[in-house]
């Protein structure tokens, strides 16, 4: 029995009528947030498994569940099932902006057959920017460090691009999936770039702003470790997105790239071999992960309480996978 936080009205078990599902799933991770109640009655588990019943699992879904320092299971709940209202940061629309100028620059040469000039680039970059609607004081700080940054990224990526790429591709429709004994887990994603090394064979890329890396192995603080433990994810993802579409499967991934596109005197690659073990491990992750979506387990391990941040994501993972 639960006791509607939104209108004061108490909900009996086994109806859904009348009630609006937003606001009971959402007063129930209030709740939970405030370690009030952690489970869901009846009702709330048949609202809940409507919208689960045709999801469809994107790396970041999967990443967000596993992230135990940033709220795990739970912060998957509210942010990718339930889509809490949440302000897109300037950090995040400083890199969309990037983004879509390194997509249109690509377009431009396919259909102009040459390279978009530099002040062209920073025309796109400014007009995108202003699409985020960032603060005035966050668009100035923005602009003008996009600006700064053109230079080098028109240099090293921009004039560097070939016609053979393949920019934004969007696997949406591709009817990417993997089983479960007889359950299908559909997935789905976009790739920022194929490289292809000739017709056949092609590397996986991601652009990324912000701080860049060299080695897989060595994050000089526990922050940064975590964050190339998703990047990897992300990069696998990839591959196992081409492997099981219905129209890229063709193609032999060679590996994955992720391309950062902030630096002082070069821009900085970090490439990843992309093995079958990593593969393997990454689809029994995206299982277990599910399992324990469509289980609406959604709290954190008390085995957990105490550890390292990575620690706890390597256990929660190893618990996940089984």
């Amino acid at each position: 029995r639960f006791l509607n936080m939104m209108n004061g009205t108490e909900v009996e078990e086994g109806t859904v009528d009348h009630i609006n599902s937003t606001d009971i799933l959402e007063s129930s991770v209030l709740l939970a947030n405030q370690n009030i109640r952690t489970d869901f009655i009846d009702s709330e588990k048949a609202l809940l498994d409507s919208i689960l019943e045709n999801f469809t699992l994107a790396i970041t879904h999967v990443n967000n569940f596993l992230n135990i320092p940033k709220g795990g299971p739970l912060y998957f709940l509210e942010n990718n099932v339930l889509r809490f209202p949440q302000a897109k940061t300037p950090n995040a629309g400083y890199g969309s902006a990037m983004h879509n100028i390194l997509n249109k620059s690509l377009v431009y040469l396919k259909t102009q057959k040459k390279n978009p000039s530099l002040d062209e680039i920073k025309q796109w970059f400014t007009e995108y920017l202003q699409h985020e609607r960032l603060s005035r004081a966050d668009y100035k700080t923005f602009l003008e460090k996009g600006l700064s940054a053109l230079p080098l990224i028109y240099k090293e990526k921009i004039l560097t691009m070939k016609d053979t790429e393949v920019s934004e591709v969007d696997f949406k429709n591709e009817g990417v999936f993997i089983k479960d004994g007889n359950d299908v887990i559909c997935l789905t994603g976009k790739i920022d770039m194929l490289h292809f090394k000739d017709k056949h064979d092609v590397f996986v890329a991601d652009y990324k702003t912000g701080k860049s890396y060299t080695d897989w192995t060595k994050g000089t603080n526990e922050k940064d470790k975590i964050k190339l433990h998703f990047y990897k994810n992300q990069l696998v993802f990839y591959k196992m997105l081409i492997k099981n579409s219905k129209n890229l499967n063709h193609l032999n991934v060679l590996g994955g790239v992720l391309e950062f596109i902030e630096g002082d005197e070069e821009l900085r690659d970090l490439c990843l071999d992309i093995t079958d073990e990593d593969m393997e491990r990454l689809e029994k992750l995206i299982i277990g992960v599910r399992r324990k979506i469509m289980a609406h387990e959604f709290t954190v391990p008390d085995e957990l309480a105490g550890m390292g941040e990575l620690e706890a994501i390597e256990a929660f993972e190893e618990m996940v996978m089984g």
